[in-house]
């Protein structure tokens, strides 16, 4: 071999490179769960704050790493009627503000991992949303889903009628209205963007949320103001490491691999959530809580590899 030879590296697939960030975005996710039990301010501010600062980063990450090609957009907001915008847009900021604002909560009343876990019924409750509010009747695998989803909520709870424990575990009610909400978002979300772009939906439901998370974080009595830079840099690793690097790793990587491998793989979040909890904050889990949390896994994957009609992708 000559001295001033070059060796190539190897390079790698397209699909290689969609799962490595689809590992990491769903990692940043589970990091972002965990981070947010040592904000300093009220978890209600503290959803603010990750939206509010997320915005502007969203914002040059869209600049530097994506540029859509000519002719590929739909319809901007000048060209669609703002009656018929508003009420998507608004209703996609409450439920999302909601969603982030109850999860948030339930962090920090309970336990991260439990709630991550209940977080993720979203996908069902999105079957129900659509079979009551849309009339878009469930196929067989979707009711499936629910019938095996509900005991594992049940368990993840905290509920034990065995013992005697009748009383939902704290923070557990205000992670499962955080699943309510999340599908709300989605329901509503998949409808407003059959008129816009996935940009205006982003730019429509955060300024909302941020509208309605502010007032709503004053009226709650929170504490608003980070008291050290420490905060301050908890705060803005929220925004950034949960809202901004993991999504965007996220959507890229549905732009390679399957939307089934995707919301399958998607599954592995409150597992990871679940072992930084155990590591980080010292967060154990019931021997019915693992039953509960293995039921849950079960009726996702079950929604996840049915067929599409009448399931909904993580």
């Amino acid at each position: 071999m000559r001295r001033n030879q070059i060796v190539a590296l190897p390079t790698l697939s397209p699909q290689a490179l969609a799962m490595i960030a689809l590992f990491f975005g769903v990692a940043c996710f589970s990091v972002g769960n965990v981070i947010t039990r040592f904000a300093d301010v009220g978890p209600t501010a503290s959803a603010f704050y990750r939206l509010f600062f997320a915005m502007p980063m969203m914002w040059g990450w869209g600049m530097i790493f994506f540029h859509s090609p000519a002719g590929t957009q739909r319809a901007t907001v000048s060209q669609v009627s703002w009656r018929t915008l508003a009420p998507y847009g608004i209703a996609c900021g409450l439920f999302l503000g909601g969603e982030v604002a109850l999860l948030h909560h339930a962090y920090i009343k309970g336990s991260v991992g439990v709630a991550i876990f209940l977080n993720n019924f979203a996908p069902l409750f999105v079957i129900l949303g659509a079979w009551v509010f849309l009339k878009e009747r469930p196929s067989k695998y979707a009711l499936l889903c629910l019938v095996c989803a509900a005991p594992g909520a049940f368990f993840m709870s905290g509920l034990d009628p065995v013992n005697g424990v009748v009383a939902m575990g704290e923070g557990s009610i205000e992670a499962l209205l955080s699943a309510v909400c999340y599908a709300g978002f989605l329901l509503c979300g998949t409808r407003m963007r059959r008129y816009c772009s996935s940009k205006t939906v982003v730019n429509w439901t955060n300024a909302t949320a941020i509208l309605m998370l502010a007032p709503l974080a004053i009226f709650n009595q929170e504490i608003l103001i980070a008291q050290s830079w420490e905060g301050w840099a908890v705060l803005i690793a929220i925004a950034f490491v949960s809202q901004v690097l993991g999504m965007n790793l996220y959507i890229q990587s549905m732009g390679v691999l399957s939307s089934t491998f995707v919301s399958f793989f998607s599954l592995s979040q409150p597992i990871m959530t679940m072992i930084l909890a155990w590591w980080v904050l010292g967060e154990t889990l019931t021997g019915l809580q693992m039953i509960g949390a293995l039921i849950i896994l079960l009726a996702l994957s079950v929604n996840n590899l049915a067929p599409k009609k009448g399931c909904v992708d993580n």
